[in-house]
């Protein structure tokens, strides 16, 4: 059995649910360890799963230490005796490692973000905690004084060593430091990014520990009529686009995917949430521009979910507010919108990307604020970055959405669309992240 586990959100799911997926049609089998709001979906694909006993929304700082500890315990506990090989997001690879150590096997991480751009401000303080720990002999020097192994901590494993994670490993019977060998290649990891955006983070990648594959999806059958799938999955569309077009008004997309829950200001104060939620209006009334507005729907006591809806008859006249998760691929293919403003998540940048659309960046958190500031000098997008989403000015929204609604830039934007079609095949990708699996897995013996 392949574990592969999944803590995060949505965007951590999908490609770990696309890679068992992918997995099993090629005889192997997986199980999905995750957020318990997130087994319904993995089940209705077809794998087995197993839940965490917490909720995707508890990463924005709301779960307490011993809820955390109680997290990893299952998750630990959730890999049984029949396991071959683990793979785990960055958010889990402690949980990862335990595993692999308990039952003698190897472990990989995979990330749909880029790992250098996530919290490296903590790479100081991990450096920190090396030199002030009393490790000795062969971990420190290796950790320390071994090029590959500090390139490949820089690089992402860090995640695994920055908390103190003693502690559980010795509550369920191992050594307090994973007992991989320090001096040999460290941990795989695979990228779930398109090898054309990963040329523009400009990593310091060695392949002898990290692979880009590409961006994993999951198969879908192709859909004659995008337009009327959309209108078909959420009634509420109809009129408010009939509406639209009878006003002449282009429509845009907004949704800030799972930092709706998982950022302090969407999650939890109401205060930013109307100023940002008022500005938006107020410039879409200026710019004679509409918006379907897409809210993490997963969830009670969102303060901009709770905002958005209790608003809906306010807002009527200019945004239709959708409860989510709404396919993106599907929505940016049918027509209705002439582009989107979302948070910055690899997986909607891409989408929107593909599709060939105007995109306005307004980043939260981890890599967002790069990928953001990345596609602007490409030409292919706005960014707000160095700004708190509250103080974008009304002023910032209009020039954003003049921008999104007119044509300058289309041309850079359609030799994008080319090139991820021409060479960033999702359904390649996800076959080049399963050979990567199967070859470590070939070098994985188990004992």
């Amino acid at each position: 059995m392949i574990y592969i586990l999944v803590l995060g959100t949505r965007g951590d799911l999908l490609p770990a649910l696309a890679l068992a997926v992918a997995l099993q049609r090629r005889g192997h089998r997986a199980h999905i360890v995750t957020h318990d709001d997130h087994l319904s979906l993995v089940r209705g694909h077809g794998i087995g799963c197993t839940g965490s006993g917490t909720h995707s929304s508890s990463g924005g700082g709301s779960a307490s230490d011993q809820d955390r500890d109680a997290e990893k315990l299952a998750v630990f506990n959730a890999v049984k005796r029949d396991v071959l090989f683990v793979i785990a997001t960055l958010f889990c690879v402690a949980e990862a490692s335990a595993a692999a150590d308990r039952f003698n096997v190897k472990w990989a991480a995979f990330s749909p973000f880029v790992a250098t751009d996530f919290g490296l401000a903590s790479m100081g303080e991990f450096w920190d905690k090396v030199r002030e720990s009393d490790l000795t002999g062969t971990v420190h020097s290796a950790i320390v004084a071994d090029p590959e192994w500090k390139a490949a901590v820089e690089h992402w494993l860090w995640r695994l060593f920055l908390h103190d994670v003693g502690q559980f490993r010795e509550a369920v019977g191992l050594p307090s430091w994973p007992q991989f060998d320090y001096t040999a290649r460290p941990p795989f990891l695979l990228y779930a990014i398109p090898a054309s955006l990963a040329e523009l983070a400009a990593l310091p990648l060695d392949a002898t520990f990290a692979r880009f594959c590409g961006q994993w999806t999951l198969p879908s059958s192709p859909v004659s009529n995008p337009r009327a799938s959309i209108f078909a999955q959420h009634s509420s569309l109809t009129r408010f686009i009939e509406k639209q077009n009878e006003k002449s008004r282009k429509i845009l997309h907004v949704g800030f995917g799972s930092m709706d829950t998982l950022h302090p200001c969407l999650a939890r104060d109401a205060g930013s949430v109307a100023t940002i939620v008022d500005s938006i209006y107020t410039a879409l009334l200026q710019t004679n521009l509409a918006a379907i507005w897409i809210v993490d729907a997963s969830m009670q006591g969102c303060a901009l979910r709770d905002y958005l809806l209790a608003k809906t008859n306010t807002l009527a006249d200019r945004i239709c507010v959708l409860p989510g998760p709404v396919d993106h691929a599907l929505l940016f293919s049918s027509g209705l919108i002439r582009g989107s403003v979302h948070h910055g998540g690899i997986g909607t940048l891409t989408e929107v990307l593909r599709s060939g659309m105007k995109q306005v960046i307004v980043p939260y958190m981890f890599d967002q604020e790069k990928w953001g500031l990345r596609l602007m000098q490409e030409g292919v997008s706005k960014c707000f970055a160095d700004v708190d989403p509250e103080f974008i000015t009304v002023a910032e929204w209009v020039g954003a959405f003049n921008w999104i609604s007119g044509d300058a830039d289309l041309d850079r934007i359609q030799d994008w669309k080319v090139k991820l079609a021409v060479r960033d095949s999702s359904d390649q990708a996800v076959d080049l992240a399963v050979l990567a699996v199967e070859s470590l897995l070939m070098k994985t013996p188990k004992t």
